[in-house]
């Protein structure tokens, strides 16, 4: 009962990815690429982007278990990605300078990586 139970919530959890980053996929960018798609269309390249997503995460399971497993691969890509969003967030909150509309705008809407945007507002 408790494996039934674990399994459930695993393929409840990549269910839930597979379904973010394809929908993230079709309506943010190919909606955008192809404006005059009808909707029959963007839920088949719905389904191809899980498609696409599932084989790339099938791809990326000799990558995890190359380490020393699951729990510490998180942890560095974790590391890897806390301190530039850390910084961008303390130099967006303190910083006068980062006031401006248009920089301001790209780190709220998120379109600009956190890095770019750290690095221009230093620059200035």
């Amino acid at each position: 009962m408790v494996v039934a139970g674990l399994l459930a919530a695993l393929m409840s959890s990549l269910a839930g990815v597979f379904n973010a980053s394809s929908t993230l996929f079709t309506m943010d960018f190919y909606s955008r690429l192809r404006r005059t798609s009808a909707r029959s269309e963007l839920v088949w390249m719905g389904r191809v982007a899980t498609g696409v997503m599932v084989l790339i995460s099938l791809a990326w399971i000799p990558v995890i278990q190359g380490g020393r497993g699951l729990y510490d691969y998180l942890q560095g890509v974790q590391a890897y990605l806390a301190p530039p969003i850390f910084v961008g967030v303390l130099l967006r909150r303190f910083l006068q300078a980062l006031k401006c509309k248009r920089r301001a705008r790209g780190f709220d809407h998120r379109v600009l990586p956190s890095d770019w945007f750290v690095w221009q507002s230093i620059r200035r």
